[in-house]
């Protein structure tokens, strides 16, 4: 059985090795985004399910308040659901991951709806941390 969780690995570790520093579990108006990825001004977010990728699309679409882009990552065992056409809309990227590897299969669009008041609660709150990469 796969859990959400082990799907993380291998995301955090392209982020560090493209120069990111990462956040965890962000607190985001209600809910948590499950990555955040900085660097410099750029910010990413990425929500992450093992097979449900409609509830990840509605997180993400949330997530283009406050981040430049927006993803979700799913399992390559239930990648073959995700339908790209309605990812491609919405401007949201799509990272499948297959055991300790991950691959963006759609670059996500540079969001139109940043809110910079979000932006700065959200900053707020990662800055008060330890840096997780």
């Amino acid at each position: 059985m796969i859990f959400e969780r082990d799907l993380y690995p291998p995301i955090l570790l392209y982020l560090r090795e493209n120069g990111f520093n990462y956040y965890e579990e962000v607190k985001f108006l209600t809910r948590q985004i499950d990555i955040i990825g900085k660097k410099e001004k750029k910010i990413i977010a990425i929500e992450i399910k093992v097979s449900n990728w409609q509830r990840a699309l509605q997180q993400a679409l949330t997530c283009r308040l406050c981040a430049d882009e927006s993803y979700i990552a799913i399992s390559e065992k239930y990648s073959h659901r995700v339908k790209l056409e309605l990812l491609k809309e919405y401007g949201i990227g799509l990272i499948i991951v297959k055991e300790n590897e991950m691959e963006i299969v759609q670059k996500a669009k540079k969001s139109k709806i940043i809110h910079t008041t979000i932006i700065k609660k959200m900053l707020q709150e990662i800055e008060g941390r330890k840096i997780d990469s």
